[in-house]
């Protein structure tokens, strides 16, 4: 008998199982073609599973991590003009933010975008390991603001960054704030600070050691550029120690192929993991 020519036009699920491998599908074909094409621009085309942080999106993973519920509480300790809050007002759904910031002009700005914000509290201080005044030092970029000096050398590192002033600020514990305002949880403390994360943890130490937080966002330096600064082998110890595990990193900065600075994603693992709604 003659060949049968519906065998031409077979699926290929039921091709021999060489010519599966010989004729990959069309569609196969089509992703290949594209991944290869973004590639020799320099892309890099990925799949993200849902409901997995990848590491590839802050506000997705945000979403995922501390997203699990309306009104998710989130600390923003050293909130400049208010990016990260914008960020969370975006990922999450109807979230609960106190916003942190000793600089005098960073604050007006932020308080200029967000003081009206309903869920957003605004505090003009920052958080440390004890209640008081402290020196700030304030450069012409702000987004290095801190209390530590600058390290020597740094300023190069920093693109040239020159302090510009110094300023009282007053600052507090974040144990005792959380007490005072009734949070009984943070599902987020964001904690931007310049080389003064450990004091501001140290501050955080009830909440921390009563498993009161559910994810940190900080920043890890690997490089000196403030004098005293937490390297980033302790705080990821530290953290580790409060049960809680790198996610990610974010917002990598490479001097030359080595790596600065970073922002870093820990996350308790009996946190659950809904579904991200900005997907």
């Amino acid at each position: 008998m003659g060949a049968n020519p519906l065998r031409r036009i077979a699926p290929a699920d039921h091709l021999p199982q060489g010519e599966r491998q010989s004729n990959p599908p069309i569609k196969q074909k089509a992703k290949d073609s594209l991944k290869s094409l973004f590639a020799s621009m320099g892309f890099v085309v990925q799949r993200l599973p849902r409901g997995v942080p990848c590491g590839h999106n802050l506000a997705r993973d945000i979403s995922i991590v501390a997203g699990g519920r309306p009104g998710a509480v989130c600390v923003d300790a050293g909130a400049n003009v208010g990016e990260f809050v914008g960020l969370l007002l975006k990922a999450l759904q109807d979230p609960v933010v106190h916003a942190f910031e000793p600089a005098p002009g960073p604050f007006e700005t932020l308080r200029g975008r967000y003081g009206g914000t309903a869920g957003v509290h605004l505090v003009q201080a920052g958080l440390s390991d004890q209640p008081g005044e402290l020196e700030l030092n304030v450069f012409d970029n702000q987004t290095l603001n801190s209390f530590l000096p600058m390290a020597q050398g740094a300023e190069r590192t920093l693109g040239g960054a020159a302090r510009v002033a110094q300023v009282r600020a007053s600052v507090m514990r974040l144990d005792d704030y959380a007490g005072k305002a009734g949070i009984g949880r943070i599902d987020l403390l964001k904690i931007d600070t310049q080389g003064y994360e450990r004091q501001v943890l140290k501050g955080a130490e009830g909440l921390l050691s009563q498993k009161r937080v559910g994810a940190v966002l900080l920043e890890l330096n690997f490089v000196p550029l403030y004098e005293n600064q937490v390297w980033a082998y302790e705080l990821i110890g530290l953290l580790q120690g409060h049960s809680l595990y790198l996610v990610d990193f974010y917002e990598k900065c490479r001097l030359g192929p080595f790596l600065g600075w970073c922002s870093a994603f820990f996350a308790r693992r009996d946190l659950a993991a809904p579904r991200s709604i900005i997907d």
